[in-house]
């Protein structure tokens, strides 16, 4: 018999330093590997076809990840809490990713998939890019500054959750969404919020930003959802 899938926390919380999984595995289930905080490389084998949501969440010994050709999905939250990470690389063979600059992306472009929550200073991101995926920037402590495209339209639930470093944004007007806590705990102090943006209906959207002090509205600027400023620093308020 062949080992064809690592089950939910199989491995969870072990001293292991490197991984080599056989040919055969096609899976690896939530939490798999979580907590494996020594783990400093692990091969993913040719064959392998999804990595659950929080599969290796706090495995902060990692330093990069080469994901194979075969892979076809990656859940959210699957390298969560990697905060050594410092890249993602992806087969040239691979149909449904690619990697640039380190950062994972969708082959269209059009989708930021991960960033390498161990990157130090600022981040450009590539034009093109349409949308934020979930949790793409979480735990990114080391996240100093970020450069947006004009393409970008969708800035998806908790995407710069807990960029502690991370301390003004300029949101470019072709954004027309924010999603539900997408900078949730994040250490921001002075946010421009696009002009096209006339609802900030999404809830808990600048949560527990202890230090934000200044938030810039759109002049059309219609309804703000609940939680979106709760335990936030903000010291003044004027809206349009």
């Amino acid at each position: 018999q062949t080992i064809t899938q690592i089950g939910y926390e199989a491995f969870a919380q072990q001293e292991i330093e490197k991984i080599t999984l056989p040919s055969t595995v096609t899976s690896i289930d939530e939490m798999a590997f979580a907590g494996c905080k020594n783990l400093q490389s692990i091969s993913l084998p040719e064959g392998l076809s999804s990595i659950a949501g929080r599969a290796f969440q706090d495995c902060i010994s990692l330093k990069s990840i080469f994901l194979p050709a075969s892979l076809s999905g990656i859940y959210s939250q699957a390298f969560l809490g990697c905060t050594g990470l410092e890249s993602f690389e992806v087969a040239k063979e691979s149909t449904r990713f690619h990697s640039s600059d380190g950062i994972l992306y969708d082959t269209t472009g059009k989708y930021l998939l991960l960033y390498p929550a161990g990157r130090i200073g600022p981040c450009n991101i590539e034009d093109g890019t349409e949308n934020i995926a979930p949790y793409a920037f979480a735990d990114s402590q080391f996240l100093t500054e970020i450069h947006f495209p004009e393409s970008l339209t969708f800035i998806s639930s908790f995407a710069f959750y807990r960029c502690t470093s991370l301390k003004e944004l300029i949101i470019p007007d072709t954004v027309t969404q924010l999603d539900d806590s997408a900078f949730r705990e994040s250490g921001l102090q002075k946010v421009k919020l696009p002009r096209k943006l006339s609802e900030l209906d999404d809830s808990y959207l600048f949560y527990q930003c202890r230090d934000l002090r200044e938030v810039i509205f759109p002049e059309e600027i219609t309804s703000i959802g609940f939680f979106t400023f709760s335990g936030s620093g903000i010291e003044t308020i004027d809206l349009p």
